[in-house]
């Protein structure tokens, strides 16, 4: 795992919505108005989540992780701007973990 949390930044079409997915954390994302504050929002959240870290014998490694970079920025569709992510990551932000499918829909 790298030592940042590595967040993807989807853009409402009409600028309503922004969400914030994190690539390494699955179901760690959170949206609001603007990047910035997605991200707040996202980092706020990281002590719930950590109990499913702990749950999955990864806590560890998730407290170790207190930096964001953004690694990938994009315009969502129509339903992002009411928090709906297609949760979308492209292949060269891993390539040393082939089996994980980062173009999923």
């Amino acid at each position: 795992m790298a030592k940042f949390n590595r967040v993807t930044v989807e853009i409402g079409p009409k600028g309503k919505k922004v969400v914030a997915v994190t690539s390494d954390w699955p179901g760690l994302e959170r949206g609001a108005k603007t990047a910035e504050d997605a991200i707040e929002r996202l980092l706020s959240y990281v002590p719930r989540y950590s109990q499913v870290a702990k749950l999955a014998e990864m806590d560890a490694e998730f407290d170790t992780i207190r930096n964001v970079k953004i690694v990938e920025q994009y315009p969502g569709t129509g339903p992002t701007d009411f928090w709906v992510s297609r949760l979308r990551f492209r292949a060269s932000i891993d390539k040393s973990c082939p089996e994980r499918n980062w173009n999923a829909s």
